[in-house]
């Protein structure tokens, strides 16, 4: 049985550990880190800008009294 054991865990080392294959997975892990990383930035880039966004909208609505200095609003 342990020949048997020895031969299987052979086999199965040589197909699951040949560095081609060992290559395209850790690319596939990379690209699905850096793409989770971006999508993190984006989203904490957005909240930043959206407090703006809410505060011209209450002064804009009356419901904060914005002064004579107040910057015109930015479209985007």
């Amino acid at each position: 049985m342990e020949k048997l054991d020895s031969l299987v865990t052979t086999h199965l080392a040589d197909r699951l550990f040949r560095p081609q294959r060992l290559k395209a997975l850790l690319a596939g892990l990379q690209a699905a880190t850096v793409d989770e990383h971006l999508r993190l930035v984006e989203q904490e880039a957005f909240k930043g800008d959206e407090w703006p966004r809410r505060l011209y909208t209450l002064v804009e609505g009356g419901a904060v009294r914005g002064g004579p200095t107040r910057p015109h609003r930015r479209s985007g």
